[in-house]
Protein backbone atom coordinates (compact mmCIF):
# COMPACT_ATOMS: atom_id res chain seq x y z
CA UNK A 1 0.00 0.00 0.00
CA UNK A 2 2.82 2.38 0.90
CA UNK A 3 4.58 1.63 -2.44
CA UNK A 4 1.29 2.23 -4.27
CA UNK A 5 0.75 5.61 -2.63
CA UNK A 6 4.31 6.72 -3.37
CA UNK A 7 4.54 5.59 -7.03
CA UNK A 8 4.48 8.19 -9.84
CA UNK A 9 2.92 8.07 -13.29
CA UNK A 10 5.09 8.58 -16.38
CA UNK A 11 3.18 10.66 -18.93
CA UNK A 12 6.08 11.96 -21.08
CA UNK A 13 5.10 10.08 -24.22
CA UNK A 14 1.78 11.19 -25.79
CA UNK A 15 1.18 7.64 -27.03
CA UNK A 16 1.75 6.14 -23.60
CA UNK A 17 -0.32 8.89 -22.07
CA UNK A 18 -3.26 8.00 -24.29
CA UNK A 19 -2.92 4.27 -23.63
CA UNK A 20 -2.64 4.63 -19.86
CA UNK A 21 -4.85 7.63 -19.32
CA UNK A 22 -7.83 5.82 -17.76
CA UNK A 23 -5.63 3.57 -15.61
CA UNK A 24 -3.53 6.48 -14.43
CA UNK A 25 -6.53 8.58 -13.50
CA UNK A 26 -8.07 5.63 -11.68
CA UNK A 27 -4.87 5.14 -9.68
CA UNK A 28 -4.62 8.85 -8.97
CA UNK A 29 -8.22 9.02 -7.76
CA UNK A 30 -7.82 5.94 -5.55
CA UNK A 31 -4.60 7.35 -4.15
CA UNK A 32 -6.27 10.69 -3.48
CA UNK A 33 -9.20 9.00 -1.75
CA UNK A 34 -6.90 6.91 0.43
CA UNK A 35 -4.89 9.97 1.41
CA UNK A 36 -8.06 11.87 2.26
CA UNK A 37 -9.30 8.95 4.36
CA UNK A 38 -5.96 8.72 6.15
CA UNK A 39 -5.95 12.46 6.87
CA UNK A 40 -9.56 12.34 8.07
CA UNK A 41 -8.79 9.39 10.35
CA UNK A 42 -5.79 11.25 11.74
CA UNK A 43 -7.93 14.31 12.36
CA UNK A 44 -10.56 12.23 14.16
CA UNK A 45 -7.92 10.57 16.34
CA UNK A 46 -6.44 13.98 17.12
CA UNK A 47 -9.85 15.36 18.07
CA UNK A 48 -10.56 12.36 20.31
CA UNK A 49 -7.19 12.78 22.02
CA UNK A 50 -7.85 16.50 22.53
CA UNK A 51 -11.31 15.77 23.92
CA UNK A 52 -9.91 13.15 26.31
CA UNK A 53 -7.21 15.58 27.43
CA UNK A 54 -9.76 18.33 28.06
CA UNK A 55 -11.96 15.86 29.96
CA UNK A 56 -9.04 14.78 32.15
CA UNK A 57 -8.16 18.42 32.83
CA UNK A 58 -11.76 19.10 33.91
CA UNK A 59 -11.64 16.14 36.30
CA UNK A 60 -8.25 17.08 37.77
CA UNK A 61 -9.44 19.42 40.59
CA UNK A 62 -12.00 16.87 41.78
CA UNK A 63 -9.53 13.97 41.59
CA UNK A 64 -6.91 15.90 43.55
CA UNK A 65 -9.47 16.82 46.20
CA UNK A 66 -10.77 13.25 46.57
CA UNK A 67 -7.27 11.78 46.81
CA UNK A 68 -6.42 14.29 49.54
CA UNK A 69 -9.64 13.67 51.49
CA UNK A 70 -9.99 9.89 51.04
CA UNK A 71 -6.40 8.80 50.61
CA UNK A 72 -5.36 6.18 48.05
CA UNK A 73 -5.26 2.46 48.92
CA UNK A 74 -4.47 -0.34 46.48
CA UNK A 75 -5.59 -3.04 48.95
CA UNK A 76 -8.97 -3.50 50.60
CA UNK A 77 -9.47 -1.97 54.06
CA UNK A 78 -12.42 -1.19 56.35
CA UNK A 79 -13.54 2.42 56.65
CA UNK A 80 -14.74 4.09 59.88
CA UNK A 81 -18.08 2.26 59.53
CA UNK A 82 -16.45 -1.12 58.93
CA UNK A 83 -17.30 -1.18 55.20
CA UNK A 84 -14.81 -2.94 52.84
CA UNK A 85 -13.26 -0.14 50.79
CA UNK A 86 -10.51 0.20 48.20
CA UNK A 87 -8.86 2.81 46.00
CA UNK A 88 -10.07 6.34 46.65
CA UNK A 89 -12.88 5.52 49.07
CA UNK A 90 -14.68 3.07 46.76
CA UNK A 91 -17.29 1.10 48.75
CA UNK A 92 -17.06 -2.51 47.57
CA UNK A 93 -20.50 -3.31 49.02
CA UNK A 94 -22.29 -0.75 46.84
CA UNK A 95 -25.22 -2.29 44.99
CA UNK A 96 -23.84 -1.00 41.68
CA UNK A 97 -20.22 -2.06 42.33
CA UNK A 98 -20.34 -5.03 39.87
CA UNK A 99 -21.78 -2.78 37.13
CA UNK A 100 -19.13 -0.09 37.75
CA UNK A 101 -16.32 -2.65 37.50
CA UNK A 102 -17.91 -4.15 34.37
CA UNK A 103 -18.16 -0.77 32.64
CA UNK A 104 -14.70 0.25 33.79
CA UNK A 105 -12.69 -2.93 33.17
CA UNK A 106 -14.74 -4.87 30.61
CA UNK A 107 -13.61 -8.48 30.16
CA UNK A 108 -11.14 -8.16 33.05
CA UNK A 109 -13.78 -7.00 35.55
CA UNK A 110 -14.10 -10.37 37.36
CA UNK A 111 -10.35 -10.65 37.84
CA UNK A 112 -9.98 -7.02 39.00
CA UNK A 113 -12.88 -7.30 41.43
CA UNK A 114 -11.59 -10.59 42.84
CA UNK A 115 -8.20 -8.97 43.48
CA UNK A 116 -9.88 -5.88 44.92
CA UNK A 117 -11.65 -8.00 47.55
CA UNK A 118 -8.54 -10.04 48.35
CA UNK A 119 -6.45 -8.33 51.12
CA UNK A 120 -3.34 -10.17 49.89
CA UNK A 121 -3.60 -9.07 46.25
CA UNK A 122 -5.38 -5.79 45.61
CA UNK A 123 -5.44 -3.53 42.55
CA UNK A 124 -2.68 -1.73 40.68
CA UNK A 125 -2.32 2.04 40.98
CA UNK A 126 -3.36 2.38 37.33
CA UNK A 127 -6.54 0.39 38.00
CA UNK A 128 -7.35 2.51 41.05
CA UNK A 129 -6.90 5.69 39.00
CA UNK A 130 -9.08 4.31 36.20
CA UNK A 131 -11.82 3.29 38.65
CA UNK A 132 -11.79 6.67 40.41
CA UNK A 133 -11.97 8.61 37.15
CA UNK A 134 -14.79 6.46 35.84
CA UNK A 135 -16.80 6.65 39.07
CA UNK A 136 -16.31 10.41 39.37
CA UNK A 137 -17.25 11.11 35.76
CA UNK A 138 -20.20 8.71 35.52
CA UNK A 139 -21.60 8.64 39.05
CA UNK A 140 -20.72 11.49 41.38
CA UNK A 141 -20.38 14.48 39.05
CA UNK A 142 -23.74 13.68 37.34
CA UNK A 143 -25.32 13.06 40.76
CA UNK A 144 -24.09 16.41 42.09
CA UNK A 145 -25.08 18.27 38.92
CA UNK A 146 -28.54 16.73 39.17
CA UNK A 147 -28.99 18.01 42.73
CA UNK A 148 -27.37 21.45 42.41
CA UNK A 149 -28.75 23.99 39.95
CA UNK A 150 -26.16 25.80 37.81
CA UNK A 151 -23.43 23.63 39.34
CA UNK A 152 -20.92 24.42 36.59
CA UNK A 153 -21.35 28.16 37.15
CA UNK A 154 -20.30 27.97 40.80
CA UNK A 155 -16.77 28.83 42.01
CA UNK A 156 -14.36 25.90 41.80
CA UNK A 157 -13.94 25.79 45.59
CA UNK A 158 -17.70 25.38 45.97
CA UNK A 159 -17.88 22.69 43.28
CA UNK A 160 -15.13 20.56 44.80
CA UNK A 161 -16.74 20.91 48.24
CA UNK A 162 -20.12 19.77 46.90
CA UNK A 163 -18.60 16.77 45.09
CA UNK A 164 -16.70 15.86 48.27
CA UNK A 165 -19.95 15.94 50.23
CA UNK A 166 -21.81 13.92 47.57
CA UNK A 167 -18.95 11.38 47.56
CA UNK A 168 -19.44 10.82 51.29
CA UNK A 169 -23.22 10.69 50.89
CA UNK A 170 -24.01 13.74 53.03
CA UNK A 171 -25.15 16.25 50.41
CA UNK A 172 -28.20 14.38 49.15
CA UNK A 173 -29.20 13.54 52.70
CA UNK A 174 -29.70 17.19 53.63
CA UNK A 175 -32.66 18.66 51.68
CA UNK A 176 -32.55 21.96 53.61
CA UNK A 177 -28.88 22.43 52.74
CA UNK A 178 -29.61 21.75 49.08
CA UNK A 179 -32.51 24.18 49.12
CA UNK A 180 -30.29 26.95 50.50
CA UNK A 181 -27.50 26.13 48.00
CA UNK A 182 -29.92 26.33 45.09
CA UNK A 183 -31.21 29.65 46.44
CA UNK A 184 -27.64 31.02 46.34
CA UNK A 185 -27.44 31.28 50.15
CA UNK A 186 -24.03 29.74 50.70
CA UNK A 187 -23.40 30.93 54.26
CA UNK A 188 -26.80 29.74 55.46
CA UNK A 189 -26.26 26.41 53.68
CA UNK A 190 -22.90 25.96 55.45
CA UNK A 191 -24.53 26.50 58.86
CA UNK A 192 -27.36 24.09 58.05
CA UNK A 193 -24.93 21.49 56.70
CA UNK A 194 -23.13 21.24 60.04
CA UNK A 195 -26.36 20.65 61.95
CA UNK A 196 -25.63 17.00 61.54
CA UNK A 197 -25.49 14.05 63.96
CA UNK A 198 -22.50 12.53 62.15
CA UNK A 199 -20.64 15.83 62.45
CA UNK A 200 -21.34 16.15 66.18
CA UNK A 201 -20.37 12.51 66.79
CA UNK A 202 -17.11 13.00 64.89
CA UNK A 203 -16.26 16.07 66.96
CA UNK A 204 -16.73 14.07 70.16
CA UNK A 205 -14.70 11.13 68.90
CA UNK A 206 -12.16 13.42 67.19
CA UNK A 207 -12.27 11.55 63.89
CA UNK A 208 -11.49 13.06 60.49
CA UNK A 209 -15.12 13.42 59.38
CA UNK A 210 -15.77 16.68 61.27
CA UNK A 211 -12.76 18.57 59.82
CA UNK A 212 -13.70 17.36 56.36
CA UNK A 213 -17.30 18.51 56.78
CA UNK A 214 -15.99 21.89 57.96
CA UNK A 215 -13.90 22.15 54.80
CA UNK A 216 -16.97 21.25 52.74
CA UNK A 217 -19.04 23.87 54.59
CA UNK A 218 -16.30 26.41 53.92
CA UNK A 219 -16.56 25.70 50.20
CA UNK A 220 -20.34 26.16 50.37
CA UNK A 221 -19.80 29.64 51.81
CA UNK A 222 -18.37 30.69 48.46
CA UNK A 223 -21.81 30.25 46.86
CA UNK A 224 -23.37 33.68 46.40
CA UNK A 225 -20.35 35.47 47.90
CA UNK A 226 -19.31 38.61 45.99
CA UNK A 227 -16.07 38.25 44.07
CA UNK A 228 -13.23 40.59 45.11
CA UNK A 229 -12.47 43.52 42.86
CA UNK A 230 -10.38 42.50 39.81
CA UNK A 231 -8.24 45.59 40.39
CA UNK A 232 -6.99 44.20 43.71
CA UNK A 233 -3.16 44.06 43.49
CA UNK A 234 -1.48 40.64 43.28
CA UNK A 235 0.41 39.27 46.28
CA UNK A 236 4.10 40.30 46.10
CA UNK A 237 6.70 37.57 45.49
CA UNK A 238 7.89 35.51 48.44
CA UNK A 239 10.55 37.32 50.45
CA UNK A 240 9.40 40.78 49.40
CA UNK A 241 8.57 42.88 52.46
CA UNK A 242 4.97 44.08 52.51
CA UNK A 243 4.82 47.50 54.14
CA UNK A 244 1.02 47.38 54.27
CA UNK A 245 0.90 44.07 56.21
CA UNK A 246 -1.28 44.10 59.32
CA UNK A 247 0.95 43.68 62.42
CA UNK A 248 -2.02 42.18 64.29
CA UNK A 249 -2.45 39.34 61.77
CA UNK A 250 -1.34 35.75 62.41
CA UNK A 251 0.22 33.40 59.86
CA UNK A 252 -1.60 30.39 58.41
CA UNK A 253 0.14 27.79 56.20
CA UNK A 254 -2.18 26.47 53.48
CA UNK A 255 -2.46 22.67 53.53
CA UNK A 256 -3.72 20.16 50.99
CA UNK A 257 -7.51 20.28 50.71
CA UNK A 258 -7.80 23.80 52.17
CA UNK A 259 -10.16 26.37 50.69
CA UNK A 260 -10.36 30.02 51.68
CA UNK A 261 -13.85 29.41 53.03
CA UNK A 262 -12.68 26.51 55.21
CA UNK A 263 -9.75 28.56 56.54
CA UNK A 264 -12.11 31.41 57.37
CA UNK A 265 -14.40 28.98 59.20
CA UNK A 266 -11.57 27.56 61.29
CA UNK A 267 -9.96 30.88 62.14
CA UNK A 268 -13.16 32.88 62.68
CA UNK A 269 -12.19 35.41 60.01
CA UNK A 270 -14.21 36.47 56.99
CA UNK A 271 -13.34 35.20 53.49
CA UNK A 272 -13.31 38.67 51.96
CA UNK A 273 -11.25 40.07 54.84
CA UNK A 274 -8.61 37.35 54.36
CA UNK A 275 -8.63 38.02 50.60
CA UNK A 276 -8.08 41.75 51.13
CA UNK A 277 -5.41 41.21 53.76
CA UNK A 278 -3.43 38.93 51.42
CA UNK A 279 -4.22 40.82 48.20
CA UNK A 280 -5.87 37.74 46.67
CA UNK A 281 -7.62 38.64 43.43
CA UNK A 282 -9.33 35.25 43.00
CA UNK A 283 -10.64 33.64 46.20
CA UNK A 284 -10.64 30.23 44.47
CA UNK A 285 -6.88 30.32 43.91
CA UNK A 286 -4.67 29.59 46.90
CA UNK A 287 -1.66 27.29 46.85
CA UNK A 288 -0.45 24.52 49.13
CA UNK A 289 2.44 25.89 51.20
CA UNK A 290 1.29 29.50 50.78
CA UNK A 291 1.39 31.57 53.99
CA UNK A 292 -1.71 33.65 54.60
CA UNK A 293 -2.07 36.54 57.02
CA UNK A 294 -5.21 36.01 59.13
CA UNK A 295 -6.45 39.22 60.81
CA UNK A 296 -7.11 38.85 64.51
CA UNK A 297 -10.65 39.48 65.64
Amino acid sequence: MKRFLQQSVDVKSPAVQIDLCMEDFAKMNIRKTLIEVALAAGAVISLVEQENQQQEDQLAPYLEMLRAEEGVRTKVYKDTKGIPTIGVGFNLTRSDAPQVFQQCFGDQCNDVMARAKDPNRGMTEAEVDRLTRYDLENTFLPRTRGAVKKFDELPLGARTALVSSAYRGSLLGSPKTLELINAGKGKEAAVEYLKNREYEQSKKEKTGIAPRMEREAGGMELIGAPAPSPTTPITPPSGTPDKTANPNATDYLVKKGDTLGAIAKRTGADVQTIARENKIADINKISIGQTLKIPRA
